[in-house]
């Protein structure tokens, strides 16, 4: 910006230089053509075609600053950046690459969605820290993509006081999918929780939303054994219990009398 006011100015310079000397430019023309013969000549005399348009070359004190500032001014116009239409056809490469590359860096590379992935757990967790659900509190160790949720039962409820520990896990596709939710043992006695520590919750099956946190998700589960008026199991719990815990719930029925 520095350069181009300097331009402008010294531009301003030229153009008021020409100005004052068009006078004697003209004054020049006449001369010349008197020599060649009057105004209705066909050509010049050859010293003053010469001293006209050799821009510098001969003639005249004015001729030739005529012409040094007829270069000056096309110098000038490039210097501003203009080619020789007015364009800027002649603008450096160089210029060219550094506004290119300006613009590069103020367009950021969209996230993978990996890294979205990870953003997501990354300010779950935070706001998880900061204000946990009563009764649930988070730990995390270097794996980020585990946690431990350490549930205690509400004052008043058949688990008062109980603590249990619920694990918790990310599939490569969530929050699409629910993440993998299972209690470690002891397991809490409930109509809904098998004794290989499976919640069945439809939260965590087809119930399940990308707008859900694993927060809320913890409030849900620890809601569940609060409700719960006896302790028990589920009454299928026989043909469940073999089997490892926290594995998809595809075709899952979520009823009372079914889990």
């Amino acid at each position: 910006m520095q350069r181009i006011r300097h331009s402008g100015a010294l531009l301003a310079t030229i153009l008021a230089t020409a100005v004052a000397v068009a006078p004697a430019r003209r004054a020049m023309h006449t001369r010349a053509l008197r020599v060649s013969g009057g105004a209705n000549a066909t050509s010049l005399a050859p010293e003053a075609k010469a001293g006209l348009l050799d821009g510098g070359g001969g003639g005249s004190l004015a001729t030739r600053l005529f012409g040094v500032i007829r270069k000056t001014v096309r110098m000038t116009l490039r210097l501003l950046g203009f080619g020789k239409d007015g364009g800027d056809e002649d603008t450096a490469p160089a210029t060219k690459k550094k506004v290119a590359a300006k613009k590069k860096r103020r367009s950021p590379a969209r996230a993978s969605p990996a890294q979205r992935q990870a953003q997501r757990i990354s300010r779950e967790l935070t706001d998880f820290v900061e204000n946990p659900p009563d009764g649930c509190k988070v730990s995390v160790g270097k794996n980020l993509n585990v946690w431990i949720v350490t549930m205690t039962g509400a004052e008043g409820t058949i688990f008062a006081g109980e603590k249990y520990k619920l694990r918790v896990s990310f599939p490569a596709d969530y929050p699409t999918s629910p993440p993998s939710c299972y209690f470690l043992e002891p397991t809490p006695r409930h109509p809904h929780v098998y004794t290989n520590g499976d919640i069945c919750l439809n939260l965590l099956g087809n119930g399940w939303r990308p707008t859900i946190t694993v927060a809320q998700l913890s409030l849900s589960i620890l809601s569940m054994l609060s409700s719960a008026k006896t302790k028990g199991i589920p009454q299928d719990n026989a043909v469940h219990a073999a089997s490892a815990p926290g594995k998809p719930q595809e075709g899952w029925m979520y009823h009372d009398d079914s889990c």
